[in-house]
């Protein structure tokens, strides 16, 4: 059985982190969120189903996890009309329990009660790092763990939208070039992208995706996990612009990508971030 010698590990972590020249990426994924307190995927998913709609959301989840559930919600209320039933749901009904499964995540991710420590010591990592390129921070989690820590210590991000009460998303300087000055957000502005959604997205009037100064209030569907209906392409141009983002990073020359499915290591006498 192979031996892990974290000492070793660690040293040419550093080794590569120490190069300047790098082009540092993070990749997040649920067992940081779950190492500050929050639910995992099986937990959320566990949680949601106890609510008032469970027997038709466990329809939806027969063979489907959580997000591939409220995928096939959006293609229902995308393509049934107003007689047709399927699932014994029709369109304003599946509409409805997007909504209530949304809101159902959206008080399970309540970061109050968290414990913010490794992401602050990222965030405060983040803040310090001098590279040629700007440090882009990729998540899956819906959470504000990432925004609140960088906030809390000050340190400039970018994150696709542009505003303060209903941020919209700017494509044109998601997929600006690394490095090109006057083509990017400046190179001192951590990117931080969140290829799920968030619980502060929503989705406004004219079907497009805004971020909000907090979580949507209840009665909305927050815009977590893309929807892969191909009759409104206007909900998912923020998900597939920032997969995009992602590709276009692995493929930038000198670019480490550190991916962290476990935060947290727990010790007898103390916690070490990864």
């Amino acid at each position: 059985m192979p031996k892990h010698d974290p000492l070793k590990f660690a040293t040419g972590l550093s080794a590569k982190v120490a190069t300047r020249s790098r082009h540092l990426c993070v990749f997040l994924g649920a067992g940081a969120s779950h190492a500050c307190g929050l639910p995992d995927v099986a937990q959320l998913q566990e949680k949601v189903l106890g609510g008032s709609d469970k027997l038709a959301l466990a329809r939806q989840l027969e063979g489907r996890n959580l997000e591939q559930a409220l995928s096939r919600l959006r293609r229902m209320k995308a393509l049934l009309s107003d007689d047709q039933v399927l699932d014994d749901l029709t369109a304003t009904q599946a509409a409805d329990l997007d909504s209530v499964v949304c809101q159902a995540i959206v008080k399970e991710l309540d970061i109050k009660s968290a414990d913010l420590t490794p992401f602050y010591r990222l965030a405060a990592w983040a803040a310090r790092a001098d590279y040629r390129l700007p440090v882009e921070l990729f998540t899956l989690n819906y959470d504000l763990l990432l925004e609140t820590a960088l906030e809390h210590l000050r340190v400039p991000y970018f994150d696709g939208f542009i505003g303060t009460l209903r941020a919209r998303f700017h494509t044109e300087l998601v997929e600006g070039a690394l490095g090109l000055e006057g083509q990017s957000v400046p190179a001192f502005f951590v990117r931080l992208w969140k290829l799920h959604g968030s619980v502060n997205w929503a989705w406004s009037e004219d079907q497009q995706i805004v971020r909000l100064g907090q979580p949507v209030t209840e009665g909305l569907a927050a815009a977590i996990y893309p929807s892969d209906t191909k009759y409104e392409e206007s909900r998912r141009v923020p998900f597939v612009v920032l997969q995009d983002r992602l590709r276009r990073s692995l493929h930038q020359p000198e670019t480490l990508m550190i991916i962290c499915r476990l935060f947290v290591l727990r010790c007898p006498s103390q916690r070490t971030t990864l």
